[in-house]
């Protein structure tokens, strides 16, 4: 692909990513997006974190291996069940609003 090929594909992107942008409700989907986001990254840093292998915090929380492994590998992740998965780890959850 050519540099001017290249350029104006990505002229075409930011036109596309600015009329997204006015779309009714794109903040509130981007908002959404990245706290999925931030929840997959804080659900790994606990299971990495608490220096327990997946098989031992299934059988803490009552779950199969496998659904620990979705979870650290980013599967969506329930307020309920990431205070249960922190439990289990041994670590304390504690979410703050910031204005």
């Amino acid at each position: 692909m050519t540099e001017l090929e290249l350029a104006k594909m990505k002229e075409r992107s930011d036109e596309a990513r600015a009329k997204a942008r006015e779309l009714q409700g794109y903040n509130e989907v981007l908002a959404e997006v990245r706290s999925e986001a931030e929840a997959a990254e804080v659900t790994a840093a606990i299971i990495r974190g608490s220096n327990l292998t997946q098989k031992e915090i299934a059988k803490r929380m009552q779950v199969s291996q496998p659904f620990i492994s979705q979870l650290k590998n980013g599967s969506a992740v329930t307020l309920p069940t990431l205070f249960r998965l922190a439990r289990a780890c041994g670590a304390t959850l504690k979410i703050s609003a910031c204005f």
